[in-house]
């Protein structure tokens, strides 16, 4: 990993911005921003900038979205609220395109033309790095995909303008269906002292794209890196449950990922049936979780979750609770550690159940994040693709994992634990490459 630029560091940390931030209503993504915000203060003292993915409507709105990374960084945290491209979030034709030539002309004249207050963090950072998750994937559906990767990318391009170091952290890439992202990707590329994907898949797609691999790492998902010891235990008596009685599911609607509706049929069914089976058959209680609480619509769990539990007997609905509470990434890991069985659609759910020793059964609904996270940790035999989803293989799926659970739980204790240590050690290399310029 090598890391070139300029440092403009005056104190006694680190000042590292960091981009493409997403909202803690999604508890993986905040997961993401506390393991990397953990893992680097851990390495050497640090101070910290968050830059919203969305335009907040106000300054209380910028606290809430991140509400519980403040929680758990609240002395070294600041935030900027410049979006990087008004369109991201809305505000009309008009609004978007002139933020797109003034972008345009800022990344032409650098600090000739006045900066923002995204721009003002830049220029004063030591390091400026992009927020790990799957911002950099396109589904077919996608409205001018070029538009949308230059809006993710401007912070990323400006940093480069202004000789800041720059590191794509802990990134899922992909799918590239036309050829104006992948051009454009392999060209952001060029803009980064180093790219650390989370999964191989990644890594193979960069390769694919002619990308020049020399800065190009492995690495884990920076949730990893999230302490999870001490963690405010919920109560399982609140919801009726018992430890290890009962079996966790993360749902969510497949409205925003290219699924064709007689697929999302056949997952709300066979999930369903998959219910039905472990209250009947295996006389297990089941948690239907919101892992998401927004802070979209089509992005909140709770929708998809009430609707299963509607779409329920009586009599199963009797040992099914809704789980909708706005826990920490944390606590809510505590809360599937509990489970004898976590089945997840969404790949952080998986993710913090693993990390807290829980069986897993992921179903991936986009990208490559969950199939190629699981298969770098020995674990597709975990995976059920969404195209070979049935009411059938589900069940087997799951009673497979529960016959054989203590050799899995075995099995993933032991990677949750490897994938952890990594983690730190990426991180601690990072902050040295970052550190090393004051010398």
């Amino acid at each position: 990993m090598s890391v070139s630029g300029t440092i403009s560091n005056t104190g006694d940390r680190l000042n590292i911005v960091v981009v493409n931030c997403w909202h803690d209503s999604n508890k993986g993504d905040a997961a993401i921003t506390i393991g990397l915000l953990y893992a680097l203060s851990s390495a050497a003292p640090c101070r910290f900038t968050l830059v919203p993915y969305l335009r907040p409507a106000s300054d209380r709105d910028l606290a809430y979205q991140f509400r519980h990374v403040q929680a758990c960084f609240p002395e070294a945290l600041g935030l900027a609220p410049q979006l990087p491209a008004a369109f991201q979030s809305g505000g009309g034709a008009l609004r978007c395109g002139i933020q797109l030539l003034r972008s345009a002309a800022k990344l032409a004249l650098g600090r000739r033309l006045p900066s923002n207050p995204l721009e003002r963090a830049i220029e004063n950072a030591d390091a400026v790095i992009s927020n790990g998750g799957q911002y950099l994937a396109f589904p077919r559906h996608a409205r001018w995909p070029l538009l949308h990767m230059f809006a993710l990318a401007y912070p990323l391009l400006y940093a480069r303008r202004v000789t800041r170091r720059c590191v794509y952290y802990g990134q899922s890439l992909g799918p590239f269906h036309y050829p104006g992202p992948r051009w454009f990707m392999r060209r952001l590329c060029r803009c980064a002292d180093s790219i650390l994907v989370r999964e191989s898949l990644s890594r193979e797609l960069l390769h694919e794209l002619n990308v020049d691999m020399a800065n190009v790492a492995l690495v884990p998902d920076a949730a990893w890196a999230m302490p999870l010891a001490g963690t405010p235990f919920p109560t399982l008596a609140r919801y009726g449950l018992q430890k290890r009685r009962f079996v966790a599911f993360s749902v969510r609607s497949l409205s925003v990922s290219d699924h064709e509706p007689q697929v999302a049929a056949r997952y709300r069914q066979a999930i369903a049936q998959a219910v039905h089976w472990l209250v009947k058959e295996r006389g297990l209680d089941v948690a239907l979780v919101a892992h998401t609480h927004g802070p979209r619509d089509d992005e909140d769990d709770r929708l998809a979750s009430a609707a299963l539990y509607n779409s329920l007997p009586t009599e199963v609905r009797e040992r099914v609770v809704l789980v909708d509470d706005d826990f920490s990434p944390a606590q809510l890991a505590a809360f599937y550690g509990s489970a004898a069985l976590l089945v997840g659609t969404r790949f952080h759910a998986v993710l913090l159940a693993a990390a807290a020793g829980t069986p897993v059964i992921a179903i991936p609904y986009f990208g490559l994040k969950t199939a190629g996270t699981l298969k770098d940790m020995g674990l597709s035999d975990c995976l059920l693709p969404m195209e070979e989803l049935s009411s059938e293989r589900l069940i087997q799926t799951i009673a497979n994992a529960l016959n054989g659970q203590q050799d899995l739980r075995q099995r993933i204790v032991h990677q949750a634990q490897r994938m952890r240590g990594e983690a730190i050690e990426v991180a601690r290399r990072v902050v040295h490459s970052f550190a090393s310029g004051l010398a």
